[in-house]
């Protein structure tokens, strides 16, 4: 086919095309292709059509031999750029981009390459295509054939394209900034991007001039935009750095800024900025303050930090300026300007010569001499020299260099200055202070200030003020000479102009520790404490460090000194953390904790500050304090003496252990223990004796002694006295003793008080205990008028006190007890003061009372009880108010009365208390049916509760017949039957004319139980008026003292004259019965027996007796009636345990052993609490061993179960030799050993208790060959022998069974 065919054929294929007919296009084309396989319009065209068919497969590989057969046409790259186009894949947008830098670098057409270049600025491209496209785009740009429209769209994907590296050369920068221009110049393409990235791009390109052109311009147009200032503030910052001196822009910079702080106050750029006007402005301190926000948020802007280090400099922080320029230098790189690292170098070596450091020192050697060899004025390298080995004590270079210096004739003043300073270093002040005296330098602060230095080294305090006032006239920026002038004001005692140049010193240098040790110092001693706090906080801002841990501390006890101990122990915990071996730091926080009330977090700071200094005397002190006010006494008491073993006088220790002694005496004294209360007391007299002697112009060693004396005279009489040192006592040269009694005692205290108030008159409470020592006087004076004068004295100090301070309740309390206890008694005075006390402080328990009393006595028992129940809501544990509440109930006849009493003494004792539960307790025993177990008397050990209160009362009131009398009988409840002695009598001896019949009666009862009938018969024969108790006492007595006709007539005599009572008859006639039985036999007996059995109510112990005669005279008949009666009895419970024994012996004589058994085991099912059933039936058990072998583990049984119930009820001591015997018996040794150990601990001196003991041991010697104790059993025997009263049959039994089997033992 001819090539006009093939083009006819491709001219239909495009109007096919044109029309859509897509499949007919691809049919002529596939025709063209068969005749011309390298057809490129046809390859195109199939590759168009191939694509709208969606035949996708064959599309790139069409376009790709169409541009294979011309590849400088840009026909087919146009067609696969639009297929790659539609296809969302990361190869097709690579492959994109390749396509559309070869149609720029092909394409001709103006529109087709605005369009590819819009397409490649929308793209993102990596940095495989970067130069490509970067040079593709460069050319159309170049190209000055293009349109405007073309050129900015090449512009603006030079842009886009530049915009995303981060790493872009300078020529890329510079291509960005011209694309950037051109982007900017059509006013249809401007946007604040655009404007933003052309600022940023001038700014690393440094045109500044553009910059600050551009940035107007940007920030004109968007005034909301702050990159423009930021750049522009930047840019201008850094050139004035590098510079040194600031441009024609400052103006409008400074504007800017105020503009970039306003609406973004913690921009850097802005702050920096600030700071450098700041700087310029000289205001040097405030610029820091700003530098330090700005290098903390920006730590690479190299040029904040030589600013940062200049503002050091001249405020002559050359410490910080040389951390400071160091770590500028470190930030400085290849890319940082020649002007910013010349500047560096002029500062290194001014601050590192400077500083006081050694590390920096010798960097600044090494800086200098490297920079020596490449000097051109070398003078301004020897100067910061000469300065770095002067200040590292390196003579020898000083002074080489200083030769070399002064061969240079440029630097006079400078070389005399270096070589005063080194002469100085060298000690050789003299010769410096003339070298600089020789000379006149007035423009040099830093020569005053060597001038001032040397005549303050020379001790010429006077004369170095005038050289550091002309310093800081000078350099008013230089905090050195402010610390100085400190210095000089605190040397001559003007504070007030100390503390001004220590504040200006603080200001210019808060990291300056001298200065603010000093000032805080001042802020201390004139009690500034919130300037003081400010001062400090502003160094504990950052971490706890080594550098500022003594501000911390110096915090802690500002906060401590302000009582604000929440922050005071927080901080000073924070110290102890970072300090935990400095005992100092223990200690601080020990008194922060001591001060909140936290004792004992306090005590174990203080014993760790002791750990670590073992002898410091104030730790050691407090941790007695601690222990003294946390009411361990004990260990307190020890850690007093132990300090003062070591320091005998050291008066804190003295006076501290005082008060121990004095608080151990109130205790001991509220546990009765008098004696030791007594010792006590003195003793904490000796101490404030010794303290005194040491020092006596303390109120508080006065006010102890009186303590001391006030509690020795408050004892009863048998304690009341204490041997004191005689100068105290009586006020003389003297090295003697005396003992002091309750009249010497309480003179000695009114002294003390005296004394103290000497001191101090205006501690009311020193008053008060003077009066209440005039009242105490008065209470113990035996002469009214002196009593009167003493209450008068304290009537009188009181009035003093209650117009000084009338809220104090103490004082009007004392008033009313006054009124109340004077010989004219003034009712209304004490009503009126005693309501003025509770009024004053409504939780006063003592008021209260002391009211509810004055209501009792005024016979108002409603209000008395409502003042004792105020008391008792105040103060549960107060024992007065229920002692009144308890007089109350007893006034009115209220049981409650005794429970009251009771309650009172658990508290704690008071005489009123001991005697009313006495009173009670002795009542209730007097009207309680014999054994009878009443809940009040047996449950709450009343007996023993009462002996013990009057025992304590029997110490207070000697003299009170009533008293011992109560005593003797709780005493013989007890059975403590020589103690009872003692008590009656002293009841006797004390006893009026009226009572000392009934005590003679109880003194007679208690000699008739200790078994001394002889005195117990002359007791009863002392009884002037007789009675049934008197009368039926003597008569047993004599009976027991074996004098039975006298006993005879006596009893003969009560039962006719001494009671009409037919129940005491009834018993008189069985004691007849046993007399007459005595001598004439059975028959009168039994007449005397039926009489009584006749009277009612029968005495049970007729019955017994008639029983009894039955058994013995083998009349069954007379037995078996009189148990019939006793059977009517069984459940009466003091006739039980008789009741019982009887019967065993009726059936046991019978030969009616299983009956004994059964009748007692009914009882106990009847009554299996009583003790004494179960020890009836074990001995039954026991004695039917022969008949009942089995039975005797039983018996062990029920001995065990009576000893467990018995307790308190019956004669324990019997019941444990029975359970012992019947074990033994049973064959259970080791608990028969067990039972007899128990039995003679209870009961030592029994000789039934040793007697099965030794049984026991002597059986488990013969069945154990391990069990040796043969000399220690013989012991045993011979303790038995000598120190025990036992019967005939015991001793038998030990001479003829006992003794000769430990013979033959081992």
């Amino acid at each position: 086919m001819s090539s006009k065919e093939i083009k006819s054929l491709l001219k239909e294929a495009r109007e096919a095309i044109s029309k859509k007919d897509f499949k007919l296009s691809l049919e002529l084309c596939k025709k063209i292709l068969s005749l011309d396989r390298e057809n490129y319009m046809a390859l195109v065209f199939v590759g168009l059509s191939l694509q709208e068919l969606g035949l996708n497969d064959k599309v790139i590989p069409t376009f790709k031999k169409a541009i294979q057969i011309s590849p400088k046409n840009a026909l087919a790259f146009n067609g696969l750029a639009n297929y790659l186009e539609k296809l969302q894949t990361d190869e097709a947008q690579a492959e994109l981009i390749s396509i559309y830098v070869t149609i720029l670098n092909l394409e001709s057409d103006d529109k087709k390459l605005n369009e590819v270049c819009e397409k490649l600025g929308a793209l993102s491209i990596s940095d495989n295509h970067f130069t490509d496209v970067l040079e593709a785009l460069q050319k159309v740009v170049s190209n000055e054939s293009v349109t405007s429209a073309t050129l900015a769209s090449a512009s603006v994907a030079l842009a886009n394209l530049i915009s995303k590296r981060s790493n872009a050369t300078q020529s890329v920068l510079d291509v960005y900034e011209a694309a950037l221009k051109v982007v900017l110049s059509n006013e249809h393409l401007i946007t604040r991007q655009y404007y933003s990235e052309y600022v940023k791009t001038l700014y690393k390109n440094k045109r500044y001039s553009a910059l600050f052109k551009v940035g107007k311009e940007m920030f004109n147009l968007y005034n909301t935009d702050l990159s423009s200032i930021k750049w522009m503030c930047q840019a201008y910052t850094e050139l004035a750095i590098e510079q040194n001196d600031m441009c024609k822009e400052q103006n409008e910079i400074e504007k800017y800024c105020d503009i970039l702080l306003n609406l973004e106050a913690s921009s850097s750029v802005g702050l920096g900025t600030k700071a450098l006007f700041l700087y310029e402005n000289k205001n040097f301190l405030a610029a820091v303050d700003l530098l330090k926000q700005v290098t903390y948020s920006r730590p690479d802007w190299s040029h904040m930090w030589v600013l940062l280090g200049l503002c050091y400099l001249d405020l002559h922080m050359y410490n910080n300026a040389s951390r400071t320029s160091l770590t500028a230098q470190q930030q400085c790189n290849d890319h940082s300007s020649m002007a910013l690292t010349k500047q560096l170098d002029k500062l290194l070596p001014q601050v590192l010569s400077r500083s006081t450091e050694d590390e920096y020192l010798e960097k600044g050697v090494n800086f200098c001499l490297d920079k020596l060899k490449n000097a051109a004025n070398v003078a301004t390298i020897y100067i910061p020299l000469i300065r770095c080995y002067i200040n590292l004590e390196n003579f020898t270079q000083a002074n080489l260099f200083l030769s070399k210096l002064k061969d240079m004739s440029n630097e006079p003043a400078m070389f005399t200055l270096l070589n005063a300073q080194l002469l100085h270093k060298q000690k050789h002040h003299q010769d410096a202070l003339d070298l600089l005296l020789k000379e006149d330098n007035n423009d040099i602060s830093e020569w005053w200030y060597e001038i001032g230095t040397l005549y303050w080294d020379l001790t010429l305090f006077d004369k170095s003020l005038i050289p550091f006032l002309k310093a800081a006239k000078l350099d008013p920026n230089c905090y050195i000479y402010f610390l100085h002038l400190g210095h000089y004001y605190q040397k001559f005692n003007d504070v007030d102009k100390a503390r001004r140049c220590y504040e200006k010193a603080c200001a210019m240098n808060d990291k300056c520790i001298e200065a603010v040790v000093e000032l805080t110092k001042i802020y201390r001693s004139q009690k500034n404490w919130d300037a003081n706090a400010t001062l400090l906080q502003n160094l504990t801002g950052s971490a706890l460090n080594t550098e500022n841990k003594w501000a911390w501390l110096q915090l802690g006890l500002n906060f401590l000194e302000q009582e604000d101990y929440t922050n005071a122990t927080d901080t000073l915990r924070c110290v102890v953390r970072a300090n935990p071996n400095d005992s100092y730091c223990w200690e601080s926080l020990a008194d922060a904790y001591m001060a909140r009330g936290a004792y004992t977090s306090a005590l174990k700071s203080y014993q760790k500050a002791t750990e670590i200094q073992p002898k410091s005397l104030y730790p050691l002190l407090q941790v007695a304090n601690i222990k003294k006010k946390l009411g361990d006494f004990v260990e307190a008491h020890c850690d007093y003496e132990s300090i003062l073993r070591s320091n005998k006088h050291y008066v804190p220790a003295l006076k501290g252990l005082a008060e121990t002694c004095i608080m151990q005496a109130r205790q001991f004294t509220r546990d009765q223990r008098l004696g030791i209360a007594r010792d006590y007391a003195e003793k904490a007299l000796d101490m404030v004796t010794v303290g005194i002697r040491q020092q006596n112009d303390l109120c508080c060693l006065w006010k102890l002694a009186g303590d001391s004396c006030v509690l020795i005279a408050k004892l009863p009489d048998k304690y009341c006295c204490a041997l004191a040192l005689k100068a105290l006592a009586e006020g003389c040269a003297s090295e003697e003793n005396v003992v002091l009694e309750r009249e010497e005692l309480l003179l000695l205290a009114e002294r003390c008080y005296h004394k103290a108030l000497s001191m101090m008159d205006v501690q009311t409470m020193l008053w008060y205990d003077l009066a209440s020592c005039f009242v105490l006087h008065a209470h113990y004076s035996d002469d009214k008028d002196k009593a009167e004068k003493y209450y008068s004295k304290a009537a009188d100090i009181l009035e003093h006190c209650v117009c000084t301070e009338a809220s104090c309740w103490q004082f009007w309390n004392l008033i009313g007890v006054i009124a109340f206890k004077r010989d004219k008694k003034d009712y209304a005075l004490a009503q009126h003061a005693l309501i003025k006390a509770v009024t004053a402080d409504d939780g006063s328990a003592v008021a209260w009372c002391n009211l509810g009393t004055l209501y009792l006595v005024l016979e108002e028992p409603k209000l008395a009880n409502e003042a004792f129940s105020q008391a008792q809501r105040a103060d549960p544990n107060y024992v007065n108010s229920w002692i009144g509440q308890a007089l109350i109930a007893e006034s009115m006849v209220m049981d409650d009365a005794m429970d009251l009493f009771r309650h009172s003494t658990q508290l704690g004792f008071h005489v009123e208390g001991a005697i009313g539960y006495a009173n009670w307790v002795c009542q209730t025993l007097q009207n309680m049916k014999p054994r009878v177990e009443l809940y009040s008397i047996h449950n709450m050990h009343a007996i023993p509760v009462a002996c013990d209160a009057m025992t304590w009362y029997t110490e207070t009131f000697t003299d009170d017949p009533c008293g011992w009398n109560m005593l003797g009988l709780l005493k013989g409840r007890m059975g403590l039957n020589s103690e009872a002695t003692l008590a009656f009598r002293n009841a006797l001896r004390l006893s009026r004319k009226q009572t000392r019949d009934k005590v003679a009666i109880n003194y007679g009862h208690i000699l008739f139980k200790s078994r001394n009938y002889k005195e117990a018969i002359k007791m009863f024969n002392n009884v002037e008026e007789a009675t049934f108790n008197s009368g039926s006492g003597l008569a047993l007595s004599l009976f027991k003292d074996e004098q039975y006709e006298e006993s005879y007539e006596k009893y003969d005599q009560a039962l006719h004259w001494l009671t009409e009572e037919e129940g005491h008859q009834s018993d008189l006639l069985v004691a007849l019965a046993s007399i007459v039985y005595m001598f004439q036999g059975p028959d009168p007996a039994k007449t005397l027996l039926f009489q009584s059995t006749e009277l009612s109510p029968p005495s049970s112990y007729g019955f017994y007796a008639t029983l009894s005669l039955g058994l013995l005279h083998g009349d069954p008949n007379l037995a078996n009636l009189v148990l019939k009666e006793l059977h009517k009895m069984r459940d009466v419970p003091q006739c039980l345990p008789h009741y019982a024994t009887l019967v065993c012996h009726t059936y046991v004589l019978q030969g009616q052993h299983e009956t004994a058994i059964r009748e007692v085991s009914k009882l106990i099912h009847r009554h299996p609490n009583q003790a004494s059933l179960w020890l009836t039936l074990s001995i039954l058990l026991i004695r039917s061993y022969s008949k009942r072998s089995q039975s005797i583990a039983a018996a062990a049984r029920c001995a065990q179960q009576a000893v467990k119930l018995g307790r308190g009820h019956i004669d324990v001591k019997k019941v444990l030799c029975i359970a012992s015997l019947a074990s033994f018996i049973a064959g259970d040794h080791q608990q028969a050993l067990k039972s007899a150990q128990k039995a003679i601990h209870c009961y030592p001196d029994v000789a039934e208790c040793w007697a099965v003991f030794i049984q026991s041991v002597m059986v488990l010697q013969n069945k154990k060959s391990t069990f040796s104790h043969k000399e220690w059993l013989q012991k045993c025997v011979r303790h038995f022998k000598e120190n025990l009263e036992s019967s005939k049959l015991l001793s038998t039994w030990l001479d003829k069974i006992i003794v000769p089997k430990m013979m033959n033992m081992r």
